[in-house]
């Protein structure tokens, strides 16, 4: 599905050349679901031999019937990760887990995550930035994102998918694809396209590997501006523009000036 949307497939990536499967385990674990960054070889896993795989962790309970439709979109939100990654080293959870809860709704009814009333405005300051960033699991954070979407596709959200896919029904009959909207696909596909050119000049800049970040590199707060720049610089080439808009991408400038964007020597190699 989502390859079929425009999205690069994980394992056509230059992070992930050496990887042949997505491996996706049932295992007893408090977590929903849980997506790895890195690549792993399992030599005991049936057919996989010396070959590096991706991996995915569900919950056992997950395979349970009677609740397998109603919450095997787990598995939508978990494998965007792996595009995620596939895209880009940033790994900051205000960008990946309100996006990751965006892509859901492939799956699921509605086209984006609900804006409650009265819908929220874009941050208009760096402290409503920070509020932002300090919450990235929050409804707030889930209703940026939507709010993006909603100023940045004006479309009826209507996605095309081959008959083969909108057919698909779970083991009790019930389709999988609860209708055929997703507003915003365009959008976000450009968004991780930026971050995508961004890390690799963050990491020329730095004398990185370009895929072998330390991890609190990859989690490191200072990437926040580029990141807010990078979403700015999409959202000036679509020429989308409103006082809202206006204010939110002067923000950006102004919570650049604030914090160390450069990541000049951040980290030790």
């Amino acid at each position: 599905m989502y390859n079929v949307l425009g999205f690069r497939d994980p394992l056509e990536s230059p992070r992930y050349r050496y990887s042949k499967y997505i491996d996706i385990n049932l295992l007893s674990t408090k977590a929903n679901g849980l997506a790895f960054d890195a690549m792993a070889r399992h030599p005991l896993s049936p057919n996989r031999g010396g070959d590096c795989s991706l991996h995915i962790t569900l919950s056992v309970n997950l395979q349970d019937r009677a609740s397998i439709a109603a919450r095997w979109f787990v598995v939508s939100h978990e494998m965007f990760h792996l595009y995620q990654y596939g895209y880009t080293l940033f790994k900051r959870a205000w960008v990946n887990e309100p996006l990751a809860k965006w892509a859901e709704y492939a799956l699921r009814k509605r086209d984006m995550y609900p804006l409650e009333a009265p819908p929220e405005a874009l941050p208009a300051t760096t402290c409503e930035i920070d509020s932002l960033i300090a919450n990235p699991v929050s409804r707030e954070a889930n209703r940026f994102w939507s709010r993006l979407v909603q100023l940045m596709d004006s479309s009826d959200a209507k996605i095309h998918l081959p008959p083969t896919l909108m057919q698909e029904e779970y083991v009790g009959g019930e389709k999988v694809f609860k209708d055929d909207t997703l507003r915003g696909v365009g959008f976000i596909a450009a968004v991780f396209q930026t971050l995508d050119a961004e890390d690799d000049a963050i990491s020329h800049l730095n004398n990185w590997s370009a895929y072998a970040w330390h991890e609190k590199d990859q989690i490191s707060r200072h990437h926040d501006g580029r990141i807010l720049a990078a979403i700015g610089r999409v959202i000036t080439r679509a020429g989308v523009t409103n006082p809202e808009v206006e204010a939110f991408l002067h923000a950006i400038k102004e919570f650049g000036k604030t914090n160390d964007c450069s990541l000049h020597n951040v980290g030790s190699r």
